[in-house]
C-alpha cells in the first residue's frame, strides 16, 4: 500500500503523541469507521 502525503503527515504527528492522545485518536478512528459502515 502506498501511503498518501496526508497519511504520512498524520503519522509524523502521532509519533510525538502520548498514550492518552493515541487512545483518543483510536476512538476517533473507530467512530469514523462505524459511521461509515452505518451509511452503507
Amino acid at each position: 500500500m502506498v501511503k498518501s502525503t496526508r497519511r504520512l503527515q498524520i503519522e509524523k504527528y502521532m509519533d510525538s503523541f502520548t498514550d492518552k492522545e493515541l487512545s483518543l485518536m483510536e476512538s476517533l478512528a473507530s467512530g469514523i469507521n462505524e459511521a461509515r459502515n452505518i451509511e452503507d
